[in-house]
């Protein structure tokens, strides 16, 4: 045999153990397996699939829940709304006045999200002959947006 063939069959000799190393360490779990991190975290991911599907199983007869609206911008109580009520009166109305709010007819209407406030307000002449007026005004505001949605105005008998 010539010296370039012992050469060459040692060389494939020792490529083919290493490759028969290796495939034994591979097999027997020693390199080239996941670290202990990554297999919790694949079992972790897992158990939340299957108590989706659980979840998923247990609730399908229900219907989903109406999506949550916020109400943080709303108006929050009936003087709230009485008091919105009460600086449209100051603004809309310059003459000196007395006021009341009817705090029994005044109230809040669910269904259309609505506050409704009646007040009560006579004027008080600058002049000593003239006449007061006794105005009652019916205030609507709406609980989203506090505005005032409708102002009605109408004249009292005295």
């Amino acid at each position: 045999m010539s010296r370039k063939t012992i050469i060459f069959s040692v060389v494939a000799f020792l490529l083919v153990l290493n490759s028969a190393a290796v495939a034994g360490l591979y097999l027997f779990g020693y390199i080239f397996q996941p670290s202990v991190e990554a297999l919790e975290v694949e079992r972790l991911a897992l158990e939340k699939q299957q108590k989706e599907a659980e979840n998923a199983i247990k609730y399908a007869h229900l219907e989903p829940l109406p999506e949550f609206k916020s109400r943080v911008g709303y108006v929050a109580t009936m003087g709230e709304a009485i008091a919105i009520c009460e600086r449209a009166l100051q603004e809309r109305e310059t003459l000196r006045k007395s006021s009341a709010v009817n705090h029994i007819e005044s109230r809040y209407l669910p269904h259309i999200e609505q506050y409704k406030i009646f007040l009560d307000y006579e004027t008080i002449p600058l002049i000593k002959g003239d006449a007061p007026k006794f105005i009652k005004v019916i205030c609507e505001v709406e609980e989203a947006t506090k505005l005032i949605s409708t102002w009605k105005p109408t004249q009292a008998k005295q």
